[in-house]
């Protein structure tokens, strides 16, 4: 989505000089605000002994915000350290956003740190039932097998595994995802960098 759709989603003029960051953060569902708020202080925690190894971590985090109409819009964010400065500090960052509208209004708000070198998740992994990694390297090869057109049958084939097997990673990775279809999870995924 481009930047002034963006803007335009949440209501804002696309000629206004500034965005306030109180108003943003007045827009996001109160349920919402806690977590957001919680998963910015623990990554800064997290990454306050890492030195340069600070930007092999992204926060990725989804949450609801009230656009224009008044409906909740959920948006899935992202914060990379791009550089540091001389003494290892954050000196720029990037800023993804993006919305996730295939996500249903009512679900909780999801979190990770995620290791980049390994795409394991370093923190929040508790919650929600996820592990170590959001999809194991045999869920990863379904989803490959799967974005390619494949059925369960053909991927039991080429995996020498059941198709019984191949389904039940198919509702693991829906429940690790926390989405209601095979395609939100490639789109989620593939969205955080996992995949």
């Amino acid at each position: 989505m481009k930047v002034g759709q963006h803007l335009s989603l949440l209501g804002y003029d696309e000629q206004m000089p500034d965005i306030q960051i109180e108003r943003y953060h007045a827009m996001i569902h109160p349920d919402d605000l806690p977590y957001v708020y919680d998963a910015e202080i623990n990554m800064y925690r997290f990454l306050s002994d890492k030195g340069a190894q600070k930007k092999r971590y992204k926060l990725v985090y989804d949450y609801r915000v009230r656009g224009k109409t008044g409906e909740y819009v959920r948006f899935l964010h992202q914060m990379v350290i791009y550089a540091l400065d001389r003494q290892d500090n954050a000196w720029l960052m990037l800023i993804l956003s993006d919305v996730l509208s295939a996500f249903p209004e009512e679900e909780l708000p999801r979190r990770f740190i995620i290791d980049m070198t390994d795409n394991s998740i370093c923190m929040f992994n508790g919650e929600h039932g996820v592990v170590r990694d959001l999809v194991t390297p045999r869920e990863r090869e379904i989803l490959v097998l799967i974005s390619q057109g494949l059925q369960s049958d053909a991927i039991a084939d080429r995996l020498c595994i059941s198709v019984h097997t191949v389904n039940n990673h198919r509702q693991n990775i829906l429940m690790k995802t926390r989405t209601k279809h095979i395609a939100q999870a490639i789109f989620y995924l593939r969205c955080i960098g996992v995949m």
